[in-house]
């Protein structure tokens, strides 16, 4: 797989997650599940805390932060310094020698 095929499925992912996740909050999700505490400590403090508490049930809602984090700006990161040292290890181009 190439890194700029990971790179472009972690965005989407990333994306999707962001739509999806509070889209079910809003629309599917128990209300009372979304304020009780032993729901809110894995979800929202877990590894973490991103978004502060009236946020946190909304946007997450039951996946982690760090799976956004990870999605979108992570997987990116690392694939993006892979390259660079693909790039190094190859070495510079060869110039074309005129015969």
């Amino acid at each position: 797989m190439s890194t700029k095929r990971l790179v472009l499925i972690s965005i989407a992912l990333g994306v999707l997650v962001v739509i999806v996740v509070p889209l079910h909050s809003a629309l599917r999700a128990d209300p009372a599940v979304l304020i009780n505490e032993a729901y809110l400590e894995p979800a929202c403090r877990v590894p973490f805390q991103v978004f502060p508490q009236p946020l946190c049930p909304r946007f997450v809602a039951g996946e982690s932060p760090a799976t956004v984090i990870f999605a979108l700006i992570a997987v990116p990161l690392l694939a993006r310094r892979l390259s660079e040292r693909r790039e190094a290890a190859r070495g510079p181009p060869e110039r074309p020698t005129s015969v």
